[in-house]
């Protein structure tokens, strides 16, 4: 008994991970006929290449943020 308790301590099996708030939507584009938002976080293809060809990155900012 003793030896497991001692096992899900080191492995950390019995605790609860927290949850991460969801970040707010900072960009938004139309893709296809539906709009999309973005975060800002991670990578965004249609955005970066978009970005790439013939906009810039604050075309794409959400009202909230101009």
């Amino acid at each position: 008994m003793v030896l497991m308790i001692l096992l899900m301590d080191m492995l950390d099996i019995h605790k609860k991970r927290s949850i991460r708030t969801l970040r707010p939507a900072k960009y938004y584009y139309t893709n296809e006929n539906v709009e999309k938002y973005w975060t800002g976080q991670g990578t965004s293809i249609v955005i970066q290449r978009t970005v790439e060809y013939r906009k810039k990155l604050s075309d794409f900012l959400d009202n909230k943020y101009r």
